[in-house]
């Protein structure tokens, strides 16, 4: 899986870094929002390949040049896909809250616990696991790949109906 994270603060940086590749993940970091190439598209990978830009995004509110929430909302605008976006700030004001909520986005109070954050990297995990995709015009040959042993009646045709 591969995580963008965004902190103009070093330490933040790092933290994240070492919890996501610990949890396996491709991490590309950034301090500030221009810096990240995704961010510069015209069009997300997302919208122009099959492959996520990233899996998870994490991003801080408050950042150089420009804001997390801007920087959310630039990548919605170029088609980004990434639904697993989580923002921290340790300076929420209502206003700044109701607007990153309003983004469908998980949000960390810094200083929050990483125990918070890898319970919330496990749920996306657990709900992006991406099944195969199975040509339609040979299913029994790619099945049997993914299948255990066993006997299975045909697919497609007729099968007896259940009673």
């Amino acid at each position: 899986m591969k995580a963008i994270i965004l902190d103009d603060d070093p330490i933040i940086l790092t933290l994240l870094e070492n919890v996501l590749k610990k949890r396996r993940y491709e991490v590309l970091r950034y301090t500030c929002p221009p810096h990240c190439p995704v961010y510069q598209y015209e069009k997300c990978d997302c919208f122009l390949e099959k492959n996520l830009c990233a899996d998870v995004i994490i991003t801080d509110l408050d950042m150089p040049f420009v804001k997390g929430t801007e920087f959310i909302e630039r990548l919605r605008a170029i088609g980004c896909k990434c639904n697993n976006i989580a923002m921290m700030s340790g300076s929420w004001t209502p206003k700044n809250l109701k607007h990153a909520t309003s983004l469908a986005i998980k949000i960390l109070q810094k200083p929050f616990e990483i125990k918070s954050l890898v319970k919330w990297l496990e749920d996306v995990e657990k709900n992006s696991i991406k099944l195969p995709e199975i040509s339609v015009s040979s299913p029994t040959d790619q099945l049997e790949e993914y299948l255990p042993d066993g006997d299975y009646p045909p697919l497609g045709g007729d099968s007896p109906s259940i009673k």
